[in-house]
This record gives structure tokens, sequence and C-alpha cells, in this order.
């Protein structure tokens, strides 16, 4: 790093931000950082992986990382590196945890994660006894984590293994296609074909050492001579097999009916029905005494071998794009379109005139407010929506509304769609890239895209390029002050009533800045894609809580409240 060219950067924008404070008095006592605290508002997710460490401590991973602490499911701060929907997590007796995309692998331990050594291919199935202790199978073979580096292990075949567990020595057990299976007894491995046609996709052993296997429609145990015993068959489809002591777990669906699951036991040699009903469960966990399962749409279900109900989650608001604060109010929209105020969330029934997504609101008034999207623009008279027209054709991505009336939308292209309160008229930019974002002040209009910085004065566009980076967002607290974020890591970019100047943010890395909003510039916050939000206060950047990871889309917010939405759900952060 070159702090040469950083420090001056920084000290610009530390004047920059400090000429504009909301205290321009200043402090009258020690600088105290204004803290947030965030809470979940709503959740969109599928969850992939769930675990446990002990009695009442289990996890649920998805686009967002629960945890179960003996009474209530609350949202965690999670690995920064995961941002696929395939997710595996591993608990371990010491109340650690290792989560894995595939490729990248965090540990938890002591409140913090720490990312290690990525697995060398992308992983199907991850086992662990301890941090130190890590499995990873992929088309490659199996590998080994030792504490300090991944090793490839010597096995007989590779690319036919999908499923690992553990013995009671922490020997992992290994199946796979045309009736594999692998075993290590500390020294070496066997490999044995117990079956020509079976494709094991799920494999769990007891503490005894007795070993159980599925291949999509039945469940066998592994016999003495390597023989199967067909256990179960045609009841439960899909299984994920666990075992809690002696027992055994099977978790999948009904094969009677798509979009339900249930759960069964079998102790000493009998089956036992558990639970049943609506779901689709993708990962499925059993552990003293306790039972959890997740799968696709907000699906959590916990309980024990008495039976077991699905976890009330914040309300489902899909796709969440966009947000504005008019007034008092913040209007928000994707799929649906919503507003919260007063701590109360409204749904404004969008989806009764299109499910077509939303990717930008603008609004001056609660009753004239615009939605623009892909060949589309509605509007919103305080009552009900209205489509209005087709955007002319084009893909709108964000829209302002000026103190008069008059409408700007921006898109793909890059083009302008302009409203004057008479006629919609389309401006096409003869320069390459796509416009992202627009905002306004008065009679200024600032745009940004891809590479493009755009600002109207006196009803014309000067444009320019600052950035070799796509900008995404832009927010204005004056005509002569703006400020924009992109794709260029943690840089802000200021414009002064003349030029973009680039300055740096200080704090954890923000590769795709996704959103930017503040009261002042001395209140300022900025949200990137993978979740992570950051605060200035005219002092210096602080992180605040980061709930979700990949997806977050844009932020906004009152005096006292920030909300933060995107692909999975919405957060909202109050004082």
């Amino acid at each position: 790093m070159n702090l040469a060219r950083l420090l001056p950067a920084a000290a610009a924008l530390a004047v920059l931000l400090a000429s504009c404070s909301d205290d321009p008095l200043g402090p009258s006592g020690p600088y105290s950082p204004p803290e947030y605290h965030a809470t979940l508002q709503s959740l969109d997710t599928p969850f992939s992986g769930v675990t446990g460490t002990g009695k009442g401590d289990i996890y649920a991973l998805g686009g967002i990382l629960l945890r179960y602490d003996g009474s209530t499911w609350k949202p965690m701060p999670g690995p920064r590196e995961l941002d696929s929907w395939q997710n595996f997590l591993v608990g371990f007796d010491d109340g650690g945890l290792a989560a894995s995309d595939g490729r990248d692998v965090s540990l938890f331990h002591d409140g913090s994660w720490t990312p290690i050594e990525r697995v060398p291919d992308y992983s199907n199935a991850f086992w662990g006894r301890a941090s130190d202790d890590l499995y990873a199978i992929n088309w490659n073979g199996l590998y080994h984590y030792d504490g300090t580096s991944w090793s490839l292990l010597p096995l007989s075949a590779n690319g036919e293994l999908r499923a690992i567990a553990g013995d009671e020595t922490g020997h992992p057990i290994m199946a796979g296609t045309r009736g594999r299976i692998d075993r290590f007894n500390g020294v070496d491995w066997t490999s044995t074909n117990l079956d020509t046609t079976g494709w094991f996709g799920s494999i769990a052993v007891t503490s005894s050492g007795r070993t159980f296997v599925s291949d999509g429609a039945r469940i066998f145990e592994v016999a003495a001579g390597d023989s199967l015993a067909l256990i179960l068959s045609d009841q439960i489809y899909d299984p994920r097999l666990c075992t809690d002591g002696e027992v055994l777990y099977a978790a999948g669906r009904s094969p009677y009916e798509w979009g339900t699951y249930r759960v069964a036991e079998y102790r000493d040699n009998t089956w036992r029905a558990v639970d049943q009903g609506q779901g689709y469960m993708r990962s499925f966990w059993a552990g003293h005494g306790e039972l959890a399962g997740v799968g696709e749409n907000n699906f959590i279900w916990h309980g024990t071998a008495s039976g077991g109900d699905q976890v009330e989650l914040p309300p489902v608001r899909r796709g969440l794009a966009d947000a504005v604060t008019i007034g008092d109010a913040i209007y928000a929209v994707g799929e649906g379109a919503y507003r919260y105020q007063d701590g109360e969330w409204t749904d404004l029934d969008k989806e009764y005139i299109t499910r077509n997504p939303a990717r930008g609101i603008g609004g001056r008034r609660s009753d004239d407010i615009y939605a623009v999207g892909s060949e589309m623009i509605l509007h919103y008279d305080g009552r009900s929506w209205q489509w209005v027209n087709s955007g002319l054709g084009e893909e709108l991505r964000s829209v302002w509304v000026g103190p008069e009336g008059h409408v700007v939308a921006v898109g793909w292209g890059p083009v302008i769609v302009e409203y004057d309160g008479t006629t919609w008229t389309k401006k096409e930019i003869p320069l390459s890239g796509d416009l992202n974002d627009v905002t306004g002040v008065g009679n200024t209009v600032f745009a940004v895209g891809g590479g493009l910085a755009g600002v109207r004065k006196n009803n014309h566009w000067y444009f320019s390029r600052p950035s070799g980076w796509a900008l995404n967002a832009v927010w204005a607290y004056a005509e002569d002050r703006a400020y924009a974020v992109g794709n260029e890591d943690n840089t802000l970019w200021t414009y002064d009533g003349s030029r973009w100047t680039p300055s740096p943010i200080e704090g954890p890395a923000m590769p795709s800045m996704s959103g930017i909003w503040g009261t002042s510039p001395s209140n300022l916050f900025i949200l990137d894609y993978y979740g992570t939000l950051v605060h200035f206060d005219g002092s210096g950047w602080r992180e605040e809580e980061r709930i979700f990871g990949a997806g977050m889309r844009a932020i906004t917010g009152t005096p006292h409240e920030v909300l933060t939405l995107g692909d999975t759900g919405s957060i909202l952060y109050r004082k």
C-alpha cells in the first residue's frame, strides 16, 4: 500500500466532512461513537447447513447465520468469505464451528471467525471433529486439514464419493456411487463396493460403530461382512441420515407429496415417526437429545424424538431491491412494495398490479411515488399502484422525483427517461456503459453507472468517467456535494461542484459497494453487496453489525433508523 498517496486523500476527506458537521461546535466531552443495534425485519433465504455444538446450541446457515441459544433463534455475524447459497456447517464439542461454501473455509472460536486455507477444489461434502481435523470430498478425492494446510489423501479411486461421517474414534467413513464405502482405521484406507447399482448420498455412524447409508429411496445398515441389510424402503425420499448415540434419524420428503417433510427415528431396530408437515429439508442434525432440520424458503424445524415444530421467522418480503425515505416513512420495493413507519410494516399490494420486480423507487410525497424496473414504470398515489408505461422499452434501474414533480429514471444502455409533468421522453447517452443509480438536490440531478458519472444542471447533462470501475450508488447532500461508491475497493468518490475526487474508506474490505445514504457528510452510511455496513460519524469509520451475506442491494433511513435490504431480507439499525 502506498501510504504517501493515501494519506493526502484521507486528509482531504477529513477536511471535507468536518466542514459540514452536524455539530459545528464540536463535542463538549470525551468522544463516544453512536451505537446502532440491528434487528431482522424480513427474511427470504434457503438454509443448507445445520449443526450443533452442545445442548441448546444449534446453528442454521444460509444467506444468514442463526443461532439457537436454548430459548430463541437470533442472527449472528457469519464468516465474510462465504457468499454461496450452498453452505456446509460442522460443529465441534468445544463449541467451535467450521463453515464452508465448498472452497472457502472459516473457523469460529471465542466469538470470532478466522479464514483458513482454501480447499484446492470445490467440494460437495464436509465433516470434522475439531478445527485441526477437517475433511472435504471433491472430484479429486478426499482432502484433510491438519490445522495448517490441506493435503490430498491416497484413496484407491477418486470422483465417486458423495457423503462422509465419522466413527467413535473420529476416523472418517465415506460413501458414494456403485455402493462404495471407504474407511480409515488410523493407518490404512480400505475401499469396498457393497452394491453395483446403489448411489449412496448420505451416511451416518452410531457411537458403537453401526453404519447406515441411503440411496435416495432406501436406507440400509452395513452389516457384518460388508453386506447390506435393507431397513426402510420408499417411506422417506432423499433422506439425510444422522445419529445421536445409538439412535438413527432420517429426515427427508414424503414419497407421496412434493414439498412435505418427514422425520423418523430408528431405535432398537424399530422405526417410529417423529414428525411430518409442509416444507423441504436439505440438511439435518441430531445431538444431545435435540433435532434440527433446515431447507428451502426460510425452513427451520426444531424438536426432539417426541416431535417438533417449524421455527417462526420474520416475514418474507421477497427480493427487496431499493428503498427511499419520504417524510418519516420508508418505502421499499422488489417483487412487492412496503411502507415502514413508526415501527410498523404495511404491504402496499404491488403484486396485484404486477409481480415483475421493481429495481428502483423514488418519490416526493406519500401520494406521488414511482417504481421502475425492466420495461416498467409504476405510480403510487397513496392508495394503489397504477401502470404508467413500459419504461419506453428500457431496462430501468433507478428513479428520482424532484420537488416540482419532475421524474428522472436511468437504466442500462445507458439511457435516461424523464417526465416533465406532461410527456415521457427518452435520452440515449452516446457513451459506453450503463447507469445504475440516480438522485438529486433541488434542480441538480446526479447519475452514476458503469464508469460514468453524470450531472444535470440547467436541463443539460454533463458526463465524465472518474473511475475505471462501475459506480453503483450515489447520494447527494447539496448541489455541490455528492458521494458515489461502486466496485473499486474501499473507495468513496466525492463531487465538489466541478469534479469527482477519490478517498479511501477505512475498515473492512468492501469490494462491491451497493448503497450509500446519510443525513449529512458527517453522518454517512455505506453498504457493501456482501453485507458489510460502515458508518462515518464525523470522526472516523465504524463497522456496524453484519447479519446478511451476499445480496444486499440498498440503504436508506431516518435520523434515528437505518434500513438495509437485499435479496434475502432486510435489517433495521436503530440508535
